[in-house]
């Protein structure tokens, strides 16, 4: 595994892949990490809003054998990660969101294909603090200012890396893991996306990641969105 470590970075993402090929970027295992990242990507383009503490970090790897299941199996050897290593209880919401509670995300998970072999994915990770978006949304942490942090954000993302590395995850295991951390199985949700809204129950994910919804007594599959608990 290559580690490159920057103080201040603008997009670890944005960076990992401008410089993959070139001298110094080429062994099979990258991950780029950065203290201060000033220009992070949220989801959809959106910009993603970090707490005092964070961690903002890419990686390269190949994409699970169900390819659009990999986001959702990144997110669930994340949670296992600080649930061994920190005794820390996250949990997820669909598509890719890593929360504390159900209205407290801590962090997110985004794929960038870069050949069918290869993808650089993006995670931020807020370890401290708290940013108060709306009465119904915040952006909390994993950590308590009763923590020791010290160089969390160089250390940790090459640990977090070698255990996704170490212990990746089949279509099955991945829907049976992934629906014991869902932060709102069984509950009422709202999907928008760029066409349409859907309302209903939330009953998991099928063997795509698609994310199954009862609305009016029928299941229908939402391929992506963003979601909402009523």
């Amino acid at each position: 595994m290559k580690h490159v470590h920057f103080e201040s970075c603008a997009s670890t993402q944005t960076h990992l892949k401008s410089e993959l090929g070139n001298p110094g970027y080429q062994d099979e295992n990258i991950v780029v990490s950065t203290s201060n990242q000033t220009d992070g990507i949220g989801r959809a383009g959106n910009e993603w809003l970090k707490s005092t503490h964070s961690l903002a970090f890419s990686f390269t790897l190949s994409p699970n054998e169900e390819m659009t299941l990999t986001s959702i199996e990144i997110g669930i050897l994340v949670c296992e990660f600080f649930k061994q290593n920190f005794h820390k209880n996250i949990t997820l919401k669909w598509p890719n969101d890593l929360m504390i509670t159900p209205n407290e995300k801590c962090g997110g998970i985004i794929c960038h294909l870069i050949n069918p072999k290869k993808l650089v994915i993006g995670i931020g990770i807020n370890l401290l603090g708290q940013i108060n978006l709306d009465k119904n949304y915040v952006a909390s942490s994993i950590f308590t200012k009763e923590d020791n942090l010290l160089n969390f954000e160089k250390e940790l993302p090459p640990k977090i890396y070698q255990y996704i590395l170490n212990n990746r995850l089949g279509p099955s295991e991945i829907i049976k893991s992934w629906e014991k951390l869902c932060c709102h199985q069984s509950s009422s949700v709202k999907i928008i996306d760029r066409t349409s809204n859907i309302n209903g129950i939330f009953h998991g994910i099928d063997e795509k990641g698609c994310a199954l919804i009862e609305d009016d007594g029928k299941i229908k599959k939402i391929i992506s969105g963003s979601l909402f608990i009523d």
